[in-house]
């Protein structure tokens, strides 16, 4: 080796014939000696001689920067035409392995156009098997560094089990992901468009040698960014490009220590990154089940497994009650702008059946979680099939387009639709009989239309299920009344009012609360604050990310949520209904005394 090897411009490459040595290899190396294959010992030991590479610092460390030119994209029917890795040290060049390969297949004529490499150019180069032993031994277990790694990572895995049957292990810097991350304005991320954007000096692009060098000098533009970001170890370079495989071969970067000691009841835990940005809050019903969960990679999902690999720091706070996690998740995600939404996760969701108002300002009526541009919810909906089939059956009768997001409607009809899932049902029968009989016509005129008979059925289906005058979904606009929870201590609750599903003044209360409301003037109070909510302006028409966010959770709880907090939740109709039989009684009382 050298410590200083030219490498100013590409060097000539020949086509002379191979020389003929024992064992029939040519590496073509420019410089360094030829080595023996390493065996790699086992893999519980490379393993740790791996991580213990990613563990150091990015200026101390030796890393491969590496460019591969093929005949195509699988290397199961292509091959490698030409290869260069350079081997980096302190910022400086100490060893090169170069050689142009004969893939044994004919090139075709775009790549043979797009790099400059004829059949004639390597009709006496080595073939893949001849070098790649070599080049295994050059690389050793160095980091690897390319643009568009992943690519070049297929062939090198390759042809590494198919020539030494070995699988490759080393880690990789990809220097396109790493841009993605630190360069995100850069318009053109291609290696020849990161030349032009960073001013780097540079031609005769898609050659390995070329583009090798190349992306050396964008390598080293990264790592002054990466500093710049106070990102100075390899490991933590490889968790911010964020490509799967590698992080998921770190593992989670969070220190032990604070997975420890976690509350096994209700609370919320936060991820921050390595630079301290909050990536995930969650409120849980056990903090410590929840957290859990994240280690078991192969069940959560994507994303959430994502943004767990790219954690660095957890913080939990307890709260008494789950409706206290379920509120300070909503309070976090409020505050921060979370790219993940935590019932990816945690699943407490509920769906309803709600009318949105579209960007455009129209309106359709759709199943499923609540959503932003809800106008009009009714829910919970239990069946989701059967709210489903009874939208098609409204959007058939009132003849409105179906499409994969819902029904859309017109204003028109938009009071019928209302009225339905009211149960108010009155004028949507009229619109239902209007048209039947008009379908019943068109049918008697034209028998051939068989289409038509299906849609008679599902009117008719529309027809016995409106006939009830019932609907099995509420208007979660008029759900008034008290969620009342545990507090610290065995004899503390908190009341939340809530208002159109939504919660909006807490109180404290100490004893038994049901006493507390019927006794004092206590619930009197509590009864006119909802009432003052309910009379308040209802402006905007639309509601806040916030409040859909706190509404859902609302509507959980009451379902899943009441029976593990202890808690409650007393309509506003039962609360006055409290105040009159305790008024009842004390009446009654004072009449026999």
């Amino acid at each position: 080796m050298t410590d200083n090897i030219d490498i100013s411009g590409p060097k000539k490459h020949t086509n002379s014939p191979r020389p003929k040595r024992k064992g029939g290899r040519d590496s073509r190396r420019a410089t360094g000696e030829r080595r023996p294959l390493q065996a790699g010992g086992s893999g519980l030991t490379l393993e740790k001689k791996l991580r213990d590479i990613v563990n150091l610092s990015i200026e101390n460390s030796t890393v491969i920067v590496f460019d591969i030119e093929t005949t195509g994209g699988n290397p199961e029917r292509n091959g490698i035409t030409e290869i260069c890795a350079l081997k980096i040290k302190g910022g400086q060049v100490i060893d090169r392995f170069y050689s142009l390969v004969n893939p044994m297949i004919s090139i075709p004529p775009i790549v043979r156009k797009m790099t400059g490499i004829t059949n004639q150019m390597v009709a006496n180069a080595p073939v893949i098997h001849e070098i790649f032993p070599d080049f295994c031994v050059f690389i050793a277990d160095h980091v690897l560094v390319s643009h568009n790694t992943i690519g070049d990572l297929i062939f090198l895995r390759h042809f590494a089990k198919e020539t030494i049957n070995r699988d490759l292990s080393n880690f990789f810097m990809c220097t396109h992901l790493l841009i993605e991350k630190l360069c995100p304005e850069a318009p053109d991320k291609s290696l020849k468009g990161l030349s032009r954007f960073f001013s780097l000096s540079g031609d005769d692009f898609h050659r390995a040698e070329a583009d090798a060098i190349q992306t050396w000098e964008l390598y080293k533009v990264l790592c002054r960014k990466l500093k710049e970001r106070g990102i100075v170890k390899v490991e933590q370079a490889i968790r911010l490009q964020a490509d799967m495989d590698s992080s998921l071969r770190l593992g989670w970067a969070i220190p032990p220590e604070r997975l420890q000691d976690l509350p096994s009841g209700a609370g919320v835990f936060y991820l921050y990154d390595n630079e301290r940005r909050l990536l995930l809050v969650s409120g849980a019903a056990s903090v410590q089940r929840e957290v859990e969960k994240l280690k078991r990679h192969d069940l959560i999902p994507r994303q959430i497994l994502k943004i767990m690999l790219r954690s660095y720091d957890l913080q939990t706070i307890r709260t008494a009650s789950v409706f206290g996690a379920l509120m300070a998740e909503c309070d976090g995600l409020d505050k921060h702008k979370i790219a993940v939404d935590p019932s990816v996760l945690h699943q407490r969701v509920v769906n309803v059946m709600g009318i949105y108002e579209d960007r455009g300002g129209g309106l359709r009526l759709s199943v499923g979680p609540i959503e932003e541009g809800l106008r009009y919810v009714f829910g919970p909906v239990k069946d989701r099939q059967r709210a489903q089939d009874f939208v098609e059956d409204l959007a058939v009768t009132l003849g409105e387009k179906l499409t994969r997001n819902g029904m859309l409607l017109t204003t028109v009809h938009c009071s019928l639709v209302m009225a339905a899932l009211s149960g108010a049902l009155p004028e949507l029968l009229r619109e239902v009989e209007k048209n039947l009989w008009s379908l019943r016509i068109l049918f008697w005129r034209k028998k051939s239309l068989i289409n038509q008979r299906s849609r008679l059925e599902k009117i008719q289906n529309l027809l016995n299920m409106a006939s009830t005058g019932y609907s099995p979904w509420r208007d979660l606009s008029k759900l008034h009344g008290a969620i009342i929870v545990p507090d610290d201590g065995t004899s503390t609750w908190l009341l939340h009012t809530v208002v159109g599903g939504v919660p909006k003044s807490t109180h404290q209360i100490r004893g038994d609360w049901r006493q507390k409301i019927v006794q004092g003037g206590f619930g009197r109070r509590i009864i006119n604050r909802i009432y003052k909510d309910i009379r308040a302006p209802k402006e905007p028409v639309l509601m806040s990310k916030f409040d859909l966010g706190r509404l859902n959770a609302v509507v959980w709880w009451i379902s899943h949520g009441a029976a593990k907090d202890g808690g409650a939740f007393v309509e506003l109709e039962e609360l006055e209904s409290m105040l009159r039989t305790q008024k009842s009684a004390t009446t009654v009382t004072e009449s026999e005394e």
